[in-house]
């Protein structure tokens, strides 16, 4: 019997610790009150974990500080910081008078490389702007979690702007320089991400149930017209542009559209100003135009015996 009861008194004793110990955690005393509970205010935080940038600027600044962070931090390609919602949203304010929104890496994510660096963007009420960084730095972006597909920064680099106009074979040639051996599947991989951008590419411009048509054409001819290359400020003396209006008679199936730039038109009146002879030299190929149009190339050859072209 008295075993019994030194178990008993034992168990008795655990449950009482533990009462006790539940109750300092949740700040309440023997009676259920809470009047011993610490204050909010008394709590020991930890210090700021946001180192500012630039502070009570405009936002033109905060927005030129965040290229320039892309630039040095991201800098493979075209990746830029990836936005996640203004809180609260526009045009509210929170109780401090602020709003944020917090700029995020593209490599974030486990299927990429976990990169938790961030930016914040703070905006008051009084207009003022406010960039800060976290003090977690990057991780390492080569890094591929995923369980196909060409990771993300050999996708960032291939599609990089310093990439644009070559070809699959010159692209494959960079990536060696920058990045070591390439394997087989990273090739196919590759070659497929380029040949997904083109299509996208060609899709912004003409839709893909217009293309090969005569109204995809006209869009085309209309986006790339000296009026909508100056709007987008694109325009320039070598700059390709749709010369007067572009002419279809889809009866006959008949297409004349002259295609030059600034500076080989100026040679070919040049040419004619000063008395040399125009020697005209026409060909015609469809093997060049995606949509299957036939292509006739028109050009002089100066005295120099080198060819000009003047229209397309």
């Amino acid at each position: 019997m008295s075993s019994e009861a030194s178990e008993l008194s034992d168990a008795e004793q655990g449950a009482i610790s533990a009462e006790e110990s539940l109750s300092d955690r949740s700040g309440r005393d023997e009676t259920g009150s809470c009047r011993k509970r610490k204050n909010k205010t008394g709590i020991k935080r930890s210090p700021s974990e946001w180192d500012p940038i630039c502070t009570n600027v405009s936002e033109d600044e905060v927005l030129q500080a965040v290229e320039n962070t892309r630039k040095v931090e991201l800098g493979v390609g075209s990746l830029v910081w990836a936005k996640n919602i203004w809180k609260p949203r526009p045009p509210l304010f929170n109780k401090q008078g602020v709003r944020r929104l917090i700029l995020r890496c593209p490599f974030r994510g486990a299927a990429n490389a976990d990169c938790c660096a961030q930016l914040r963007m703070t905006e008051d009420n009084q207009g003022k702007w406010t960039l800060e960084r976290n003090r977690i730095p990057h991780a390492d972006h080569t890094q591929n979690h995923k369980k196909k597909g060409l990771s993300k920064f050999m996708k960032a680099s291939t599609t990089s702007p310093s990439k644009a106009g070559l070809t699959g074979g010159n692209v494959l040639r960079r990536m060696r320089d920058e990045h070591g051996a390439v394997t087989g599947q990273e090739r196919r991989q590759i070659q497929g991400v380029l040949k997904r951008k083109k299509t996208a590419d060609r899709c912004a411009v003409v839709p893909k149930e217009l293309q090969g048509s005569f109204g995809g054409l006209q869009m085309w001819a209309d986006h790339n017209s000296r009026e909508k290359l100056t709007e987008r400020g694109e325009f320039g003396i070598h700059t390709t542009y749709v010369c007067g209006t572009l002419q279809i008679d889809a009866a006959k199936n008949k297409i004349n559209m002259a295609y030059s730039t600034e500076n080989l038109l100026l040679n070919a009146y040049r040419q004619g100003q000063h008395g040399m002879p125009s020697i005209v030299h026409v060909d015609c190929t469809h093997r060049v135009v995606v949509d299957g149009h036939a292509c006739m190339l028109f050009g002089t050859v100066d005295t120099a015996q080198h060819f000009h072209v003047v229209r397309l």
